[in-house]
């Protein structure tokens, strides 16, 4: 463990030296070494290579530690690798936008080291042990840093005004790739919460934990509805609006894109609803829950009435997806009645 931190330490120290290196010129021509900054932008690609390399090796050896080892503060130590090579190979990118093709990969790779350090620190208070309700919380953890993750980059660090602007496509796949790591890691967790689950205690996870996924979740959703809504998104009659700038995707939605987000946001509240069916059973112990199909069609109708609602207000963007919701709901009594007799 040591040896991983002292190498990752290393490189840290490297690219921080090497984001000087206009400073270290100016000294070297007052020593007389004229030649020392071209020099050092020749090998620039060398260096960056082995910074990603030398990382990458680090990252997977840690990553295997923080899933294998028994003492709580050797995996710590292990899910700080991956965040120290993630600044190493930062360092070696820098804030440039005018910058050489070989760079846009290591800014991709910069972010992907971040985003397992962060898994690996999300994991690192659990024990290596893969018993089914420990294999719960770990995928409850990878959804939860997968979102949180996928929100921050996807909408709090573009709009960072020290961060440079070739940095906006990496935050961008980033983001895209831990939503969809999130989906997938929402469908585990339910999927293990199905296996374990009890109808007198629910599943093996803890209060806490089960609100934090809802909490997420929430966000997340109102993420997807924010793109949907906002003005910064839409596309008028003269083409995409330039608030988020013309070479941004998001900035060129189309109305039917927006409208499938909404029904992402959709499923995303109803895979949440069936996380807090799961995890809290007791929510749903209340003296009207034999008139489920009832309330579920109160339910469908209320979602028709806010539908029209959107419709009437312009909005319809939510309007469809709300309307062809709600009218296929009145479908769940029936099919719940069906698998209860069954």
């Amino acid at each position: 463990m040591a040896t991983l931190l002292a190498v990752t330490g290393y490189l840290v120290l490297v690219g921080a030296v090497w984001r000087r290196r206009t400073l270290l010129g100016k000294l070297a021509n007052e020593v007389g070494a004229s030649g020392f900054e071209k020099a050092a932008n020749r090998g620039e690609s060398l260096l960056g290579g082995l910074q990603a390399g030398f990382g990458l090796i680090a990252t997977a050896v840690a990553f295997l530690l923080v899933l294998t080892l028994d003492a709580r503060e050797l995996r710590y130590g292990a899910a700080a690798v991956p965040l120290l090579s993630a600044a190493a190979v930062t360092f070696m990118v820098g804030q440039r936008n005018a910058s050489p093709a070989w760079m846009s990969p290591l800014r991709d790779l910069a972010m992907t080291l971040l985003t397992l350090g962060i898994f690996c620190t999300g994991w690192a208070d659990l024990e290596g042990h893969w018993r089914p309700a420990v294999l719960l919380v770990y995928h409850v953890r990878l959804l939860m840093s997968s979102c949180v993750t996928s929100l921050v980059v996807g909408f709090f660090m573009p709009q960072a005004g020290f961060i440079a602007e070739a940095w906006r496509p990496t935050f961008r796949r980033t983001m895209i790739t831990t939503a969809l790591l999130g989906v997938l890691a929402l469908l585990a967790v339910l999927g293990l919460e199905m296996a374990t689950f009890d109808r007198a205690s629910g599943v093996p996870l803890d209060a806490v934990q089960s609100g934090a996924v809802c909490v997420v979740l929430m966000a997340l959703m109102g993420g997807l509805l924010t793109v949907a809504l906002s003005e910064r998104f839409l596309v008028g009659s003269n083409g995409a609006r330039k608030l988020a700038g013309e070479a941004d995707p998001l900035a060129r939605l189309s109305l039917d894109a927006r409208k499938l987000l909404v029904y992402v946001a959709e499923l995303v509240f109803g895979l949440t609803l069936l996380h807090v069916y799961l995890s809290m059973p007791w929510l749903f112990d209340f003296e009207w829950r034999v008139y489920w199909p009832y309330l579920i069609m109160l339910t469908a109708f209320l979602g028709a009435t806010l539908a029209t609602i959107c419709e009437r207000r312009g909005l319809d963007v939510l309007a469809d997806p709300l309307r062809n919701s709600f009218a296929m709901l009145p479908i769940v009594p029936i099919v719940g009645m069906w698998l209860w007799a069954s």
